[in-house]
């Protein structure tokens, strides 16, 4: 209620320099024609009502509906009429439950069946007639909300029909649906869809016979862009943008494939993409990144750079000593094992301190593979942790208690 009563105030504040501003111009002033000092205080209320729902929405529709908001209110006395447009306003950011239908083609994933394989908030099907079919429909539901006429309408649904099928005919596809604004529904699903890009790049180091696939959001035949398509199932919006990002290859999620990536924690990791991550996984994430450009760097020295980067991201910590007697003791078995495991971290240390500080890009390596598939069983074994351990200090001090077990 505090937080609610603030941004009421802001907003009267913003209410009462509006008029001030008419008043002294003896017009109502158009937002173009605002002193400086009024957009600030727009943008500052709109950066709090977007922190309280930061997956919800964008600072820009904020803005928007912030502005014409005042430029209502402006147009009565100010007093509890005020307050009261203000409170009905954000009761509706509170309720709000626009949900939109966020799919995009995926480069370097083969499917065996139609049955679609979830990761969390995510699913990754083959893109069907009835889905296909499905997407039709809700673009010609979001251009009835426009002021197309009715030919209009089926002339634009038509070539963005064909656009649709044309970006994902004969591919796999990667889908959510997700309660926002349509910008901000396309900024949270590309930001999430990315990190399941290298959660599922790092499944090629589990998989067996899948080569070295480069796994990307896909859409166009030109490489390095991508089509994601945000469409409203309920409310409306339309948002279609096109950016730049990573490279190709091929995964096959077939049932067996799919059975081993969910023993190694892929699914679990996939499932924290849905809420809040908790600090560990947040960092997972970000081990998961780097992991996924080991997998991808052709240079041996600069792969092994990425993959110390993976266990210091999980770790919180750059001590090549301390990093390799917790990874040993987390993944070692034995005192044998882990004292191999500890040298295997220290080789790869050594490596990533010629690279790093005399710039020995080509630097051989030869337990990289070695070193890679033991950065890739830590991962996993952090992700099964997920559950009892939050934050990469209670991590750490959960492999404390094993030095002394």
């Amino acid at each position: 209620m505090a937080i609610h009563q603030k941004c009421a105030d802001v907003f009267c504040g913003i209410v009462k320099a509006l008029d001030a501003v008419a008043l002294g111009q003896a017009t109502s002033v158009g937002e173009c024609l605002w002193p400086r000092e009024l957009h600030d205080r727009v943008d500052a209320l709109a950066g709090m009502l977007t922190n309280l729902w930061p997956e919800r929405f964008g600072a820009t529709y904020v803005r928007k509906r912030v502005t014409a908001l005042a430029l209502e209110a402006a147009a009565m006395p100010i007093g509890q009429a005020t307050q009261k447009i203000f409170s009905e306003f954000y009761r509706g950011l509170e309720t709000f439950e626009q949900r939109n239908l966020c799919i995009c083609p995926i480069e370097g994933i083969e499917l065996v069946d139609d049955e679609p394989v979830v990761f969390g908030p995510f699913q990754v099907q083959r893109a069907t007639q009835p889905a296909t079919e499905r997407i039709d429909v809700l673009i010609a539901q979001m251009l009835t909300h426009t002021q197309h006429t009715a030919d209009e309408q089926r002339d634009i649904a038509s070539r963005l029909q064909e656009d649709y099928r044309s970006s994902v005919s004969g591919r796999a596809v990667v889908q959510a649906e997700i309660i926002a604004d349509p910008e901000q529904a396309h900024s949270v699903f590309v930001t999430k869809a990315k990190v399941l890009m290298d959660i599922l790049q790092m499944c090629s180091e589990i998989i067996e016979f899948c080569g070295q696939p480069r796994v990307r959001l896909g859409g166009y035949s030109h490489a390095g862009v991508y089509s994601a398509w945000v469409l409203p199932i309920t409310g409306r919006g339309f948002f279609q943008p096109n950016q730049r990002v990573g490279s190709i290859g091929a995964i096959t999620l077939s049932r067996s494939n799919v059975a081993t990536i969910r023993r190694a924690g892929v699914m679990r990791l996939a499932d924290a993409l849905v809420g809040k991550a908790t600090d560990l996984e947040a960092a997972l994430f970000r081990a998961v990144h780097w992991f996924a450009h080991a997998i991808s760097e052709e240079q041996v020295g600069l792969s092994t750079v990425s993959s110390v980067i993976c266990l210091e991201a999980v770790m919180g910590s750059s001590s090549a000593r301390s990093v390799a007697e917790d990874v040993a003791l987390l993944v070692g078995k034995n005192v044998w094992e882990r004292q191999r495991l500890y040298t295997l971290v220290r080789e790869a240390y050594s490596v990533r301190n010629v690279v790093v500080h005399e710039g020995d890009v080509a630097h051989t390596f030869s337990r990289e593979r070695d070193f890679r598939t033991l950065v890739r069983q830590f991962i996993t074994c952090c992700i099964w942790l997920c559950d009892e351990v939050q934050s990469p200090t209670a991590l750490r001090r959960r492999v404390a208690h094993l030095r002394f077990s």
